[in-house]
């Protein structure tokens, strides 16, 4: 498997797009990131193995954040608003004046 293009960066290129998936989907179980990835539950789950290990982390959140903070992978754009404020003139009452 070819290495990575980052310096100093230890996991496969398939390795970091594993990783990418974990940053944009946080919540996202192995079968989730196996579907994005096109894979099988087992090939993320030896991924994943594969990642803890190299990055000597135990945890996913650590590993997410290790990554960030090492420079690998970026956090994804926020998504647009799905709606938007839209502000009505205020419309002042009419008074009237006699009967």
């Amino acid at each position: 498997m070819p290495r990575s293009v980052i310096p100093g960066c230890p996991l496969t290129l398939r390795e970091l797009r594993v990783l990418e998936q974990c940053v944009r989907l946080p919540s996202a179980t192995p079968g989730r990131l196996a579907q994005e990835l096109c894979c099988s539950v087992n090939t993320t789950r030896t991924h994943l193995s594969n990642i803890h290990e190299k990055m000597g982390v135990s945890t996913h959140c650590e590993m997410v954040l290790r990554a960030l903070q090492y420079g690998w992978v970026s956090m994804p754009e926020p998504p647009p608003p799905r709606f938007t404020w839209k502000l009505r003139r205020s419309v002042k009452p009419r008074v009237s004046v006699g009967g």
